[in-house]
């Protein structure tokens, strides 16, 4: 699915579903990352959308926080200026068990990541 209809996809799954959001950067980014990696879910090497999309230095968590594109999580020169939605990317090779913040038009086809009781702020 493109960013947009995973996104209508969570929203369909509860009232307050959406896809996933890094509430406390550091903690929630953790939180993520460690769950793919125990899943084992890295090792399909394949980037997963969550909610945050954007352009240039403006981008959001779909709860409308703002995303810093100064953040550590980026990917090494990422974001860049022209619009588009984030994602997961897994480190490679899958061995370093880590996964970064990359971006990437918004209708490409991946896998994603929902969540549940996502609140706007």
């Amino acid at each position: 699915m493109n960013w947009m209809e995973a996104r209508t996809h969570c929203q369909s799954l509860a009232s307050r579903a959406d896809l996933a959001v890094l509430n406390y950067m550091c903690f929630d980014y953790n939180h993520v990352a460690n769950y793919i990696i125990m899943e084992d879910i890295h090792t399909t090497m394949e980037p997963m959308y969550i909610g945050a999309d954007g352009y240039d230095a403006s981008w959001f968590w779909v709860d409308d926080r703002a995303l810093s594109p100064n953040s550590i999580y980026w990917f090494e020169k990422q974001p860049t200026v022209e619009p588009g939605c984030v994602f997961l990317l897994p480190a490679k090779p899958h061995t370093y068990k880590k996964v970064f913040l990359s971006k990437d038009v918004c209708t490409a086809t991946r896998y994603f990541i929902c969540q549940n009781e996502v609140h706007a702020f």
